[in-house]
Formats: C-alpha cells, sequence, structure tokens
C-alpha cells in the first residue's frame, strides 16, 4: 500500500525538491531513519539536500554527510565539498547518543540509475545499529528504483523545454545569454558568441564577469 501510494504521487512530481520531499516523507513512514541524504549529480554538478527525522549531534551529521560523498563519488566519479541544504532539528543536540561521539551506526545507500548511468544516491543513517534489516533494506532499494524513473523523466521533460528553447534562440538576431548564479555561461546562442568574442575573449575559460565594462554581478 505505502508503495503503491508513493508511486501515484512521484508522477505528481516535477522538481528534483519536490522529489526529495516526498521521498523523504516517504521513507519516513515506510523505512524509517534518523537522517536520510538525496545527491543528484548532473553535468559534473551535485545537488546535495539532508532531511533529519532527529535530534543528531553535528559531529555524526558531518560524518554522515561525508560517507554519502564518498559513496556518490565511487558511483558516479564525481568529487565535490559537504555543501548541503538540511531540513528538519539540526540545532538540537541528542539526548541520548547511541555509541561514539561523531559516528552513525548504521548508514545504508540506494543508487539512482537513468539510462544505465548513476546519476545520484539515497542514503539513510540510524541511530540504532540494527535498525536497517533486509525488508527495510528492500523497501529502500525498491523506492530508489521508482526514483530513478521519476528522475529520467524530470530529466527528458527538462532536455525537450531546452530543445526548444534552444530552436527558438538560434533563429534570433539579438544576442541572448543565459548564466548560472555561479556566472557560469550555461546556454546562448549564436549571436551571443559572437558578441563574446569581441567583448570577452576568455569567457569560455570560467566566470563570465563583465560584458565591456558592464559588471554582470547586480
Amino acid at each position: 500500500s505505502s508503495l503503491y501510494d508513493v508511486s501515484r504521487s512521484l508522477g505528481l512530481v516535477n522538481t528534483a525538491e519536490g522529489l526529495f520531499e516526498l521521498l523523504g516523507a516517504s521513507l519516513s513512514r515506510t523505512v524509517g531513519y534518523d537522517l536520510c541524504a538525496f545527491l543528484l549529480e548532473s553535468a559534473g554538478r551535485v545537488q546535495a539536500s539532508l532531511q533529519l527525522a532527529a535530534s543528531v549531534e553535528p559531529l555524526a551529521i558531518d560524518a554522515f554527510e561525508r560517507l554519502a560523498l564518498e559513496e556518490l563519488s565511487r558511483l558516479t566519479g564525481v568529487t565535490m565539498p559537504g555543501i548541503f541544504t538540511i531540513a528538519g532539528p539540526a540545532d538540537l543536540p541528542s539526548e541520548d547518543p547511541p555509541g561514539p561521539v561523531g559516528e552513525i551506526p548504521a548508514v545504508v545507500h540506494a543508487p539512482l540509475f537513468v539510462r544505465g548511468r548513476a546519476v545520484g544516491l539515497l542514503s539513510l543513517g540510524s541511530r540504532d545499529a540494527a535498525h536497517f534489516n533486509e525488508q527495510k533494506r528492500r523497501l529502500l532499494y525498491t523506492i530508489a528504483n521508482q526514483a530513478s524513473l521519476t528522475v529520467d523523466r524530470l530529466r527528458r521533460t527538462s532536455e525537450a523545454e531546452a530543445g526548444r528553447i534552444h530552436s527558438m534562440l538560434e533563429s534570433m538576431a539579438e544576442g541572448v545569454l543565459l548564466l548560472d548564479r555561479e556566472q557560469h555561461v550555461v546556454m546562448s546562442n549564436p549571436a551571443a558568441l559572437a558578441q563574446l568574442e569581441i567583448l570577452d575573449p576568455e569567457y569560455r575559460t570560467g566566470v563570465l564577469t563583465h560584458l565591456g565594462e558592464e559588471s554582470l554581478a547586480p
């Protein structure tokens, strides 16, 4: 019944953030956890979120994040620092530490595969060393498989939308650029590329900070 509800709900998800919110709630009901990490890799960058279902000491959170990142790196070859968006009671100390300070006794990982390639990871942690029995592990892997299908759907939708935008931009005489928050050029049209070669020939080597004398930071 829980798996059916998860599968039906996943069909309504249209963002990675919405996917993690749903997975966090579903895994809390079906498997249970103290910490849940959701990591997605795309074009060498990693989106990472952490959901806390209990009060866990900061050192243990750091250790759990490190384990999740190491597993993602092993699966995908992508390495990144521990930059997580955290939701839950992160600031409250654990009232009853289960073991050595700074450790999570039970951690289980479930990879997310899209088109035969590992693109992400679901990681759960518990202060109970015996929490993740065989049944709970099977539930986690099943939900991870369903999540993989959703990630694939979201990416195909994004690719189709990008293709439509690209076709429209290609025909425009005006130069159009799309930058991310770090000011990397993530999309451009031929007119913009021709202008950039004049305004900033070095733009391909890193972030685009200026157009001529105009700062792009504002």
